[in-house]
């Protein structure tokens, strides 16, 4: 199986529990339970089982067609949202080799371009036990699990 659709296998059918973002493209959205097992950072509230998180990718939040706020988005300040309808991830899908798209119940979108050519990745899937996805910036999906990796948040 490769690295995708190990993720896939893993992710659909969770659903949003928190999403936070912040200047500077930093987008992170929870899924899942409430995780007790990570130290939360300053602001907030808890994290979930899951986190996809980007710092600096760009990236637009979609729902019934219509772009809510986005990475470039000039009114963008710190918030954290814990009140959420229910949204489920449906699908993943690879817009382009660089890009992706997350889907989710409710006409809810998250996407994820690759607008930047420094040596890092495009979003981190981290799970509460260690385990981390990653789509590094040439489009390629790794996977691995380390104490020393992908384990800060803040």
């Amino acid at each position: 199986m490769n690295v995708l659709e190990d993720l896939k296998q893993e992710l659909l059918g969770k659903k949003i529990c928190r999403i936070s973002y912040w200047r500077d493209k930093c987008l992170q959205i929870g899924l899942g339970e409430k995780s007790s097992r990570r130290a939360r950072s300053k602001g907030v509230s808890f994290y979930g089982q899951w986190e996809i998180v980007t710092y600096n990718a760009s990236w637009r939040i979609i729902r019934d067609g219509k772009i809510l706020i986005a990475s470039q988005s000039e009114d963008l300040v710190e918030k954290e949202i814990v009140s959420l309808p229910v949204f489920e991830l449906e699908k993943i899908i690879e817009l382009t080799k660089y890009d992706v798209s997350f889907i989710f119940s409710n006409n809810f979108e998250v996407d994820f371009f690759n607008c930047f050519t420094e040596d890092d990745e495009l979003i981190d899937v981290l799970k509460d036990d260690r385990t981390w996805w990653e789509k590094d910036q040439n489009g390629i999906w790794n996977k691995g699990k380390d104490p020393e990796k992908k384990v800060n948040l803040s």
